[in-house]
């Protein structure tokens, strides 16, 4: 077995207790960082099963995203074990919940979650962020110039998108995809 470790000097000795054949506990020698690895490996092991409980983020192409939500989640897993010691547990998800509604509380009013139907309609938003302008340069439309022999290009792109787009039809279309 290879370790590479720098938390101790590698002539630095310890013993696990170890069953032998009798049945008994024995004491065995072994490095130290041999036995630190075996107390620490339990830990890792509950971090992991805390972790599995409540996977976040989902499935992406790119690997930065599931890192992201990884990172964050260990750090919301050691805030659960720095604040369950010495308390009787209330369980990982009423901490997760009281941590969501704690995090909500530090948003700026104009930021806070509204009631269901207190934001503007669909339809409304859409037309308030996405609308068409016109541009000097001519390119492809995004929706109907998939096809080589059958290329549309306009000077129209969506303000927020910036995707060029013949208004009307391919427009509507682009949209109601997202």
């Amino acid at each position: 077995m290879w370790l590479l470790y720098n938390h101790c000097s590698p002539n630095e000795a310890a013993s696990l207790q170890r069953w032998n054949d009798r049945g008994r506990k024995v004491s065995v020698g072994c490095p130290r960082a041999i036995r630190d690895y075996f107390d620490g490996a339990r830990s890792v092991d509950v971090l992991s099963q805390l972790h599995y409980a409540y996977v976040p983020g989902r499935k992406a192409q790119r690997c930065w995203p599931r890192l992201a939500w990884w990172l964050l989640d260990m750090c919301v897993v050691n805030a659960f074990q720095l604040w369950s010691k010495g308390r009787t547990h209330h369980g990982q998800l009423r901490f997760r919940e009281e941590l969501m509604h704690e995090l909500l509380k530090q948003l700026p009013s104009e930021n806070a979650p509204r009631p269901h139907g207190g934001g503007l309609r669909p339809a409304r938003a859409l037309a308030s962020e996405h609308f068409t302008m016109r541009v000097d340069e001519k390119r492809d439309c995004a929706c109907c110039s998939h096809r080589p022999a059958a290329r549309v290009q306009t000077h129209y792109v969506c303000a927020a998108c910036h995707v060029h787009l013949c208004i009307g039809e391919c427009f509507a279309q682009y949209h109601s995809k997202q």
